[in-house]
């Protein structure tokens, strides 16, 4: 259920940082942000996918964990490419 609600605020999220980011472009804070909520969001979405492949439900909090940690990694990935000027 944990996961279920923080998706939901990580939308609400994106949104919020989206619209953030059009009217302040440039904003190195604000751009990792809203990579990180993105990749949150993505990562939870993944998990979502792999429960209805048939991941078995038992295994939901391994698969959250997972998912976290490979956003994460996603994040430092992403992030460590990005030129440093705006």
């Amino acid at each position: 259920m944990w996961a279920w609600l923080m998706q939901r605020v990580s939308a609400v999220l994106i949104l919020l940082f989206v619209l953030l980011h059009l009217f302040l472009p440039y904003r190195r804070p604000l751009q990792f942000l809203l990579l990180l909520v993105v990749a949150f969001h993505a990562a939870l979405g993944v998990r979502v996918l792999l429960i209805d492949l048939g991941a078995n439900v038992k295994t939901q909090k391994a698969l959250f964990g997972a998912c976290v940690v490979a956003a994460v990694v996603a994040l430092v990935v992403v992030w460590s490419y990005l030129p440093l000027g705006g």
